[in-house]
């Protein structure tokens, strides 16, 4: 099984649906650590599953006050969080700022000029970032605090005022690059994001050493394989709801596994042999770039180029390569029992349920 809630979230009904969302809503809006945020949804998940399927009240769960269940279910101080995701967010900012000033190495590099007389205008975009996190810290307590028992206070909503507020901050920022000119010394950027993120992880360790990534951390592929498991199956009774409007011949289980079985070696062959098209497509972007001979901007071009698409090729490889594993040995699986792949998945889908 997955260990993650939003595999399983679907799987709630009605009021039991409602009130998941309310404290995914509250748990969201209070900056809580995505670590924490995901073992606590789980074991509500569980509870929630139960009592659905033993018909029992929500409210012989949350009670009637669903903020004080929300409060009392996360279990972790407020000032807590947000100082954490303060610290987090101003460590992502230092990662950015440290890149920047990688890049001024490589032009001072290239240009034979001294890295410490180097001067860059981050400024304004460290600001904005900054500015950025105080106003999402503060939209948060705002919605929960005074929104939060609106009946329009959902995830949707509190989503889509989260993503305008960013976009504003955007904006904002573009006009703070534009019209707000700071130049730093590349060096002092360098020094201050180093001390800040050496003291960052020792600050972490200690003041929170007990919130650490779950061993069994949900992985993207992983997300994709659940998701392909649902899409076979939608995919079969989409297939069936059309020939049936249409008045022909359903296609029956056996015959769906077959297709699948066509596909799923066609997917295996790319997992095998995809690499091949990597290099092609590399080498039809690199070439052009030594048209007037071998010089710095020409290799680091193509070295920038070949780590950038090495980075998205094997993303995509390594997720389609789990599917493509995992639809194989359930296609083995078919096999060896003699059924179809629809009813295997759903057989595979009751045992979580029971």
């Amino acid at each position: 099984m997955v260990d993650s809630y939003a595999f399983y979230k679907d799987k709630l009904e009605s009021e039991y649906l409602r009130i998941f969302d309310k404290v995914e809503l509250y748990c969201i809006a209070s900056n809580t650590p995505s670590e924490v945020l995901e073992e606590r949804l789980m074991e509500l998940i569980d509870i929630l599953l139960v009592a659905q399927k033993e018909e029992r009240e929500v409210k012989s769960i949350v009670g009637t006050d669903v903020e004080r269940f929300c409060r009392d279910f996360i279990g972790e101080a407020e000032a807590g969080k947000i100082i954490l995701n303060t610290a987090t967010i101003i460590k992502r900012l230092s990662i950015v700022a440290l890149v920047f000033v990688f890049l001024d190495v490589i032009i001072a590099v290239r240009e034979g000029q001294s890295f410490f007389e180097m001067k860059n205008e981050m400024a304004p975009l460290l600001l904005g970032g900054l500015m950025g996190a105080f106003f999402s810290i503060l939209w948060g307590f705002i919605y929960r605090k005074y929104l939060f028992s609106y009946k329009f206070a959902t995830m949707k909503t509190f989503t889509i005022s989260s993503f305008i507020l960013i976009f504003g901050m955007a904006i904002l920022d573009v006009a703070l690059c534009k019209w707000l000119s700071i130049e730093i010394k590349s060096w002092m950027v360098l020094l201050n994001a180093a001390i800040y993120l050496v003291g960052y992880y020792i600050w972490r360790a200690k003041r929170y050493p007990k919130i650490k990534q779950p061993k069994n951390e949900v992985k993207f592929s992983d997300m994709v394989v659940e998701e392909s498991k649902k899409q076979r199956v939608g995919a079969f009774e989409k297939k069936n709801a059309k020939l049936e409007k249409k008045g022909k011949k359903l296609i029956t289980d056996k015959e769906f596994t077959e297709k699948r079985r066509k596909y799923n070696k066609q997917s295996l062959f790319m997992n095998n042999w995809g690499w091949v098209v990597f290099v092609v497509i590399v080498a039809l972007f690199a070439l052009p770039a030594f048209n007037k001979g071998v010089n710095f901007d020409s290799v680091l071009y193509v070295v920038i180029l070949c780590v950038v698409e090495f980075v998205v090729y094997n993303f995509f490889r390594k997720s389609m390569s789990e599917v493509a594993i995992w639809e194989k040995e359930l296609l083995d699986e078919c096999d060896a029992r003699g059924i179809g792949m629809i009813e295997c998945l759903k057989e595979k889908e009751g045992q979580y349920e029971e």
